[in-house]
Protein backbone atom coordinates (compact mmCIF):
# COMPACT_ATOMS: atom_id res chain seq x y z
CA UNK A 1 0.00 0.00 0.00
CA UNK A 2 1.10 3.09 -1.09
CA UNK A 3 1.34 5.95 2.09
CA UNK A 4 2.41 9.45 0.56
CA UNK A 5 5.30 11.26 2.65
CA UNK A 6 4.04 14.44 4.88
CA UNK A 7 6.15 16.34 2.33
CA UNK A 8 3.53 15.27 -0.58
CA UNK A 9 0.56 15.05 1.28
CA UNK A 10 1.24 19.18 2.23
CA UNK A 11 2.10 19.98 -1.26
CA UNK A 12 -0.67 17.96 -2.96
CA UNK A 13 -3.49 20.06 -0.43
CA UNK A 14 -7.03 19.39 -0.70
CA UNK A 15 -7.00 19.01 -4.74
CA UNK A 16 -7.81 15.17 -4.20
CA UNK A 17 -10.65 15.74 -1.81
CA UNK A 18 -12.17 18.82 -3.80
CA UNK A 19 -11.57 16.40 -6.76
CA UNK A 20 -14.40 14.17 -5.07
CA UNK A 21 -16.70 16.51 -3.39
CA UNK A 22 -16.83 18.03 -6.98
CA UNK A 23 -18.04 15.10 -8.44
CA UNK A 24 -21.06 14.23 -5.55
CA UNK A 25 -21.74 17.88 -5.73
CA UNK A 26 -22.68 17.21 -9.09
CA UNK A 27 -24.51 14.06 -8.61
CA UNK A 28 -26.67 16.34 -5.58
CA UNK A 29 -26.87 18.32 -8.35
CA UNK A 30 -28.91 15.62 -10.63
CA UNK A 31 -30.62 14.38 -7.66
CA UNK A 32 -31.81 17.61 -6.12
CA UNK A 33 -33.89 18.03 -9.57
CA UNK A 34 -35.45 14.73 -9.57
CA UNK A 35 -36.59 14.54 -6.01
CA UNK A 36 -37.82 17.94 -6.65
CA UNK A 37 -39.89 16.84 -9.88
CA UNK A 38 -41.37 13.62 -7.82
CA UNK A 39 -42.53 15.80 -4.78
CA UNK A 40 -44.28 18.21 -7.02
CA UNK A 41 -45.90 15.82 -8.89
CA UNK A 42 -47.25 13.98 -5.39
CA UNK A 43 -47.98 17.36 -3.91
CA UNK A 44 -50.30 17.66 -6.86
CA UNK A 45 -51.82 14.52 -6.53
CA UNK A 46 -52.72 15.04 -3.17
CA UNK A 47 -54.42 18.78 -3.47
CA UNK A 48 -56.57 16.71 -6.53
CA UNK A 49 -57.54 14.06 -3.91
CA UNK A 50 -58.22 16.75 -1.17
CA UNK A 51 -60.35 18.84 -3.35
CA UNK A 52 -62.42 15.16 -5.08
CA UNK A 53 -63.13 13.99 -0.96
CA UNK A 54 -63.94 17.30 -0.16
CA UNK A 55 -66.63 17.30 -2.96
CA UNK A 56 -67.68 13.34 -2.94
CA UNK A 57 -67.94 13.95 1.29
CA UNK A 58 -69.21 17.45 2.02
CA UNK A 59 -70.89 18.35 -1.30
CA UNK A 60 -72.54 15.19 -2.55
CA UNK A 61 -74.76 14.47 0.62
CA UNK A 62 -76.32 17.95 0.28
CA UNK A 63 -77.77 17.10 -3.08
CA UNK A 64 -79.26 13.62 -3.07
CA UNK A 65 -79.87 11.75 -6.45
CA UNK A 66 -83.27 11.34 -7.31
Amino acid sequence: MFRPSIAETRREGLRPLARRLGAMFQLAVVWHWWLGFFLAIGAVVTVIGVMIGYLAKVENPRYPKR
